[in-house]
């Protein structure tokens, strides 16, 4: 059995992929360092949950998203104790049905996206999606979905940056859960429409920023659309891309972001 990493709330984690002999002898000869501490993760760490990438100590000290007292539909907060979504996750004008969040948005998980999205650093998106999984893993997430789809990037926006940051996301996501490569469908939701990035706006604006950005390019297929993004803010992105699908036919929409930013019930930031 792999060594586990056991979080404060008591959430164990493990290796979702224990490397094998080979990789095993390839990593002694090329010692990985811990992205945050950069100490040298040893051989006898190599099957720990976060390796090669994080060393248990730096990998406990995350800012991990905790799903109690948080609405299951948006994220946002509820009385403690209450298994009650917030009216916000319930209204006619909020369209997904289930969002998870591996992470709060702050800290060196905030570094290591930005620099990610901005910063043209692709290959953290191994570090990120090993991540993402344990997140959803220690979660106890149900792999129920039929598709995988990442939030799509507008085609000017696409050129501009080289790369999708949802996508490659997803792609890590799905080898680390263990899912079928076939599950990711990034073509069936287009964007169709060029939008401000959200972090050049003002809360009131966000709201309203992706509405008609998105059309459904491939069929729906049955069941639960799963949507892929990196950050949630206020929401109205995930919200738009899920009242595109439920308008072609989508049952259910779901969706998994690497990290939530904790906004409290601060109605400026609802999606209204």
């Amino acid at each position: 059995m792999a060594p586990s990493c056991t979080l404060e709330n008591g959430i164990k984690l493990e290796h979702p992929n224990p490397p094998s002999a080979i990789r095993w002898w390839l990593q002694q000869l090329i010692p990985a360092l811990c992205h945050e501490c950069r100490r040298v993760i040893r051989a006898e760490h190599f099957d720990d949950p976060a390796a090669p990438f994080l060393c248990n100590t730096c990998l406990k000290k995350l800012p991990w998203f905790e799903p109690q007292g948080r609405c299951p539909y948006c994220g946002l907060e509820i009385e403690p104790g209450s298994k009650t979504p917030c009216s916000h996750g319930v209204s006619r004008t909020w369209h997904l049905d289930r969002l998870r969040s591996a992470f709060v948005y702050r800290g060196i998980l905030q570094d290591w996206v930005l620099s990610f999205k901005f910063g043209s650093r692709q290959s953290l998106s191994f570090l990120l999606g090993r991540l993402f999984a344990l997140g959803m893993i220690g979660q106890g997430v149900e792999k129920d979905f039929s598709c995988m789809v990442p939030i799509p990037l507008h085609q000017k926006r696409l050129r501009s940056r080289g790369f999708n940051q949802s996508l490659l996301l997803a792609h890590q996501l799905l080898k680390n859960i263990k899912a079928k490569p076939s599950l990711l469908r990034p073509r069936v939701l287009r964007r169709v429409r060029e939008t401000i990035p959200q972090t050049e706006l003002p809360y009131p604006e966000r709201l309203k920023n992706p509405d008609d950005a998105f059309a459904v390019g491939d069929s729906v297929p049955p069941g639960t659309i799963l949507l892929i993004d990196d950050v949630m803010t206020t929401g109205s992105t995930l919200n738009a891309a899920a009242r595109t699908l439920k308008a072609s036919g989508a049952e259910r929409v779901s969706a998994w972001v690497l990290c939530r930013s904790v906004i409290g019930n601060d109605s400026r930031d609802l999606i209204q």
